[in-house]
């Protein structure tokens, strides 16, 4: 991308969002190549910084997202144009799978884009590479690949991840894996081998993300991997993302002890209505008190919850209070809050999609953005755009303080390197009005 999403900023340019698919991807072939991030570097710039990228025979480019399609239009129009012959593969199923149109008109007839899950492509590619048997790998295949982080250029300035499963298939209507079934976790002996072998890459211990898009651990699970990490002489903190009604405290208890320490929690709201426009639940009475529950037991075993919440179609000024009285009401047990309103991705069919969904949930319409495919939503009547926008900022600056939005960003995202002097001083530069934290 050119600019971090939510603003041009110095401390949001400190932020670094591993790639850890394309990293995944990578480590499984067996393969030298190294993965490179493009952060917030200009095309240009980014190719000066790692100019062996010109004279490579392939290429290897993800598309995590529609803000990353003119950045990437502009790298492949350079690199074609000082090595003709390279051989550019291009992925990213969340971008490409519905927009394929959309993408294919965006870049030379002469690189590849492939649909769908990412290892079907690199399997055959890793197969051609190798001459040998290509393998399949179904939807909700076990995952048993590692990440190899010896191959990530510049890896000190990002916080590793392991992949625990994925998909969710919970049925929430503003999301990606809404009717994407969610895989087996990866067992706890193998997760902690691969957290070790990171270790070893990195030489010292370090904060981990546990990806999932929905961490939802048996109880035998959860008891094999306190087990399990607990025997290990090399403790770590954790960090993952779950909804608020599928981890018990009984659950949440065991896993502070072996390590937890940040837990990012899909709330979305505390409107009745609008969790039941969203798809969260079709009881958000027993939904808002088994959340009020779980914050409990984060505070009790010290464990910091970060709680998300979506501004959604249909919004109003009652929904929003009602939103800011349960945080209010929780306020002790909440460590940080992270709010934005909802955003339309797309073109075309897509597009229609979420146009028709979102007005027959109360909003007004879609709203084009700088970003092609990229689309603010007029939330109601009560609600455009611009205001979700700013009421998300004043939710943020409410109920989470500047030392604590460092915490949380610190333990998964900035940059090591970017200290909390640096930071304030950034923010010292900020208007009031643009922050998500309250000073």
């Amino acid at each position: 991308m050119y600019a971090p999403k939510k603003g041009e900023h110095p401390f949001l340019r400190a932020h670094r969002y591993l790639n850890y698919g394309l990293l995944g991807l990578i480590s499984r072939t067996g393969s030298r190549i190294p993965v490179v991030h493009g952060n917030f570097l200009p095309p240009d710039i980014f190719l000066t910084k790692f100019p062996f990228i010109l004279s490579a025979d392939t290429i290897l480019l993800s598309l995590p997202s529609f803000f990353s399609v003119p950045w990437a239009r502009q790298l492949v129009a350079t690199i074609l144009k000082s090595n003709p012959r390279a051989e550019i593969h291009l992925g990213g199923r969340w971008v490409i799978d519905h927009n394929w149109e959309f993408v294919r008109e965006k870049f030379p007839g002469n690189v590849t884009i492939h649909k769908g899950l990412g290892e079907h492509a690199i399997d055959k590619l890793a197969s051609k590479w190798r001459k040998s048997e290509d393998q399949h790998v179904a939807e909700n295949t076990v995952i048993n690949s590692q990440l190899n982080y010896t191959l990530l250029c510049e890896k000190e300035t990002f916080h590793p991840s392991v992949e625990v499963s994925r998909g969710c298939g919970l049925g929430c209507a503003f999301c990606e894996e809404a009717k994407v079934r969610m895989t087996s976790p990866k067992s706890p002996a193998s997760l902690l081998q691969e957290i070790s072998n990171i270790m070893t890459d990195y030489g010292e211990t370090k904060n981990i993300y546990f990806e999932s898009s929905l961490f939802a651990p048996s109880t035998k699970w959860v008891d094999d991997f306190a087990k399990t990490y607990h025997k290990n002489r090399e403790l770590f903190n954790w960090r993952t993302e779950t909804r608020v009604d599928v981890l018990t405290p009984d659950k949440l208890s065991i896993l502070a002890d072996a390590g937890l320490k940040v837990i990012d929690l899909g709330l979305e709201s505390g409107s009745p209505r609008q969790l039941i426009n969203m798809g969260k639940t079709a009881d958000p009475e027993a939904y808002l008190s088994k959340a009020k529950i779980l914050l409990e037991s984060c505070k009790s075993n010290g464990v910091w919850a970060k709680v998300n919440i979506l501004l959604y179609p249909g919004e109003s000024k009652v929904t929003i209070d009602e939103t800011r009285n349960f945080l209010t009401e929780n306020m002790e047990s909440i460590y940080g809050v992270s709010t934005y309103p909802v955003i339309a991705y797309g073109m075309g069919e897509r597009l229609r999609y979420f146009d028709e969904m979102y007005r027959n949930q109360g909003a007004l319409g879609l709203v084009p953005t700088d970003v092609e495919g990229v689309w603010e939503v007029e939330l109601s009547s009560d609600v455009s755009a611009w205001e979700g926008k700013e009421l998300a900022r004043e939710l943020a600056r409410e109920f989470m303080t500047m030392r604590r939005y460092f915490d949380l960003k610190t333990f998964s995202y900035l940059d090591p390197k970017y200290t909390w002097d640096m930071f304030v001083e950034d923010v010292d530069k900020l208007p009031r009005k643009e922050r998500s934290f309250s000073t």
